[in-house]
């Protein structure tokens, strides 16, 4: 796989009439976690991200979330992280 071309500010976000140099305002009113099936996923990719280092090899986990209080995985037995839906990365790209 080709990281090089992946960047998390693009797309699927289109606004009609936006021109180069214009200002766009956001009001982010919810966030709600995979509202219809209630799944998520956390990757690891060999040389990305802060812990590259101590992780070296390539890693997924699929959660089943249970609304947005907390997450369970099959891949990591006992293991629950609380929910917190947020938007990741969010920008314009010019």
């Amino acid at each position: 796989m080709n990281l090089n071309v992946v960047h998390p500010l693009t797309g699927p976000v289109y606004v009609k009439g936006a021109e180069p140099g214009d200002l766009l305002e956001v009001e982010l009113v919810d966030i709600e976690a995979d509202p219809w099936e209630q799944w998520g996923y956390t990757i690891e990719v060999p040389g990305f991200g802060f812990l590259r280092d101590e992780f070296p090899d390539p890693f997924i986990v699929h959660w089943r979330l249970h609304g947005n209080e907390y997450a369970e995985s099959d891949q990591l037995p006992g293991v629950r992280i609380r929910c917190n839906p947020h938007p990741g990365t969010f920008g314009l790209a010019p």
